[in-house]
């Protein structure tokens, strides 16, 4: 006579070599997980024209110290929508330049403006179209044939 438990199928029993699977499966899926996550991601340069910008870089590192050496630094600072630009106008003569604000963010977010004071040396640029973040702004100016250059990192914050 046979019992009834002779019929029924055997319970298959999780071993090493089921573990052992498990763990390589789930490893091949994390890392095609992390391949499609990575080739998803943006990696602007932080300058298109880098290589140039390193062989000038003696000239910038002479402007940065024509700048530190003014006797009136110029200023830089966002207010109210608006980056300010404040610069000694009895200082600077025929004063010609450019405005850079670089986002590490995103490349999208750079703003590339000339240099234009008014009469008592301001400039007013509105920042209510730019993104909130960190920018780097740098101006980069000649005024009496010397060159200049000057770095300030901003936070734009809106509320």
């Amino acid at each position: 006579m046979s019992t009834t438990t002779d019929n029924l199928p055997k319970v298959r029993r999780f071993h090493w070599g089921h573990g052992i699977a498990l763990f390589f499966s789930s490893f091949v899926v994390f890392m095609l997980s992390m391949v499609y996550l990575c080739s998803q991601q943006t990696f602007d340069l932080v300058a298109e024209d880098y290589y140039e910008q390193e062989l000038r870089y003696e000239t910038r590192i002479q402007a940065r110290q024509n700048a530190a050496a003014l006797s009136t630094a110029p200023q830089i600072f966002w207010q109210a929508e608006a980056l300010i630009l404040s610069f000694s106008a009895a200082e600077f003569s025929d004063l010609r330049g450019e405005i850079y604000a670089f986002s590490p963010a995103s490349r999208s977010r750079d703003r590339r403006l000339p240099l234009a004071l008014d009469a008592q040396g301001q400039q007013t640029v509105s920042t209510s179209d730019w993104a909130a973040g960190a920018y780097d702004v740098q101006i980069s100016f000649v005024s009496g044939g010397k060159a200049y250059f000057i770095e300030q990192r901003l936070e734009i914050k809106r509320h």
